[in-house]
């Protein structure tokens, strides 16, 4: 499990929760934006790609097979590859070269508008994974220029170009995204935290009430608030996507 008393290994390891959701949540965001609900192989290979997130962000926090160490440089550190990395490396790799593969065929499809919006997608998506290469490269001793060292740049590149096909081709509606966003912020999120907040302050009372079994109390009200929260969350953000 993640040790706390090495900050470079425990942030090793938690840092590939991110990593391992990246390539699933690309092509989750490929797959909406096609609209491919209807072909099951598309909904099989999600699927998988969930499983093998899964899989890989409990093998990072729970043993050695995924980091096994901090490898420790005059220039950076980086996480220690373990047995299980090169399994990891080609879900990660598969699963963008697949979300970028069907980009492509989407494009070469597409004419007017809906070609500019998949054009600066797909351009950029591959010059955003390209670059975060380098990450996986320094793990085996290999630095090319120019992706070491900057390599990294290629993904706020990539972000900004998303932010650009956004606005300037409509890629996606974002009033209803923004809408989505505020009434989570402004109603679920607020009941979410409530519990966790009140528990923490009133702690020492609840200690004195129930002893050491305190924390069923907001764990309690958490899971009631979590499903009221909900239906809350739900009902409001109908209303304000109406609106």
């Amino acid at each position: 499990t993640p040790s706390f008393n090495d900050p470079g290994l425990t942030w090793g390891r938690l840092l590939h929760i991110g990593a391992a959701l990246i390539p699933v949540l690309f092509l989750r965001f490929v797959h909406e934006l096609l609209h491919l609900e209807d072909s099951k192989f598309s909904k099989s290979v999600l699927a998988a790609a969930y499983v093998a997130a899964g899989a890989f962000i409990l093998l990072a926090l729970s043993g050695l097979t995924l980091i096994t160490g901090v490898t420790n440089r005059s220039e950076y550190s980086y996480p220690t590859a373990g047995p299980v990395y090169p399994f990891f490396f080609a879900y990660f790799v598969l699963s963008v070269a697949l979300g970028i593969w069907l980009l492509l065929r989407a494009f070469i499809r597409s004419s007017g508008a809906r070609r500019n919006q998949l054009k600066y997608l797909l351009l950029f998506s591959f010059i955003g994974y390209l670059g975060a290469m380098k990450h996986f490269l320094i793990l085996v001793g290999l630095e090319p220029f120019p992706l070491y060292p900057y390599g990294t740049y290629a993904v706020p590149l990539y972000a900004l170009a998303v932010m650009y096909a956004i606005t300037r081709y409509r890629l996606l509606d974002i009033s209803i995204t923004l809408t989505r966003f505020a009434t989570f912020i402004l109603f679920y999120l607020p009941l979410l935290l409530l519990p966790i907040i009140g528990g923490n302050v009133m702690q020492p009372l609840l200690v004195r009430w129930i002893g050491t079994k305190w924390w069923i109390i907001p764990t309690a009200f958490e899971a009631l608030f979590a499903a009221v929260g909900l239906v809350t969350y739900r009902y409001v953000n109908q209303l304000a996507e109406g609106r």
